[in-house]
């Protein structure tokens, strides 16, 4: 979203155009062009492109995503990291899933300083056939990351 602030522009004089950007809870560069239409009688003035560079700076990562993913074709297993980009530990509580019969497990309940834990989820003998879906939340003592939802999805075969 951009807005344009003041409604005109004088010849030879300037505005301003504040951009916001969702930046999500990963860790990334973004690169963002904006396309900006004027009146401005002159052609090649008229319009024209702006580009936002970013850099998104978090404490805390699920890597590589979101997902918990099974694959019925390799494991009953799925694995992902939490990454701390923080000079301090972090620390870690409250595991639950939506599915009892997904068993989770994390190396450790404390982050060490720029460490990672790895997350392990082990599908329990009785899980049902079929589609697994349903989510993984962590508790966390990051103020602007005080809970970690995690997708669990695959399929059982």
């Amino acid at each position: 979203m951009t807005l344009l602030t003041g409604n005109e522009i004088p010849p030879g004089g300037e505005g301003k155009i504040a951009v916001h950007v969702r930046t999500g809870t990963r860790k990334r560069h973004i690169r963002q062009v904006i396309k900006v239409q004027t009146n401005d009688p002159d052609p090649a003035a008229a319009a024209f492109d702006l580009t936002v560079l970013a850099t998104v700076e978090v404490e805390l990562d699920v890597l590589p995503s979101n997902i918990l993913r099974f694959d019925p074709k390799t494991s009953d297993t799925a694995y992902l990291s939490l990454r701390n980009h923080t000079d301090h530990p972090i620390k870690l509580s409250q595991v639950s899933t939506s599915d009892p019969d997904v068993n989770v497990a994390i190396s450790s309940m404390t982050i060490a300083p720029q460490g990672e834990v790895t997350v392990t989820g082990t599908l329990l003998p009785d899980h049902p056939q079929g589609p697994i879906a349903g989510w993984l939340k962590i508790q966390t003592d990051v103020k602007t990351v005080p809970l970690i939802q995690i997708r669990l999805w695959g399929e059982k075969p």
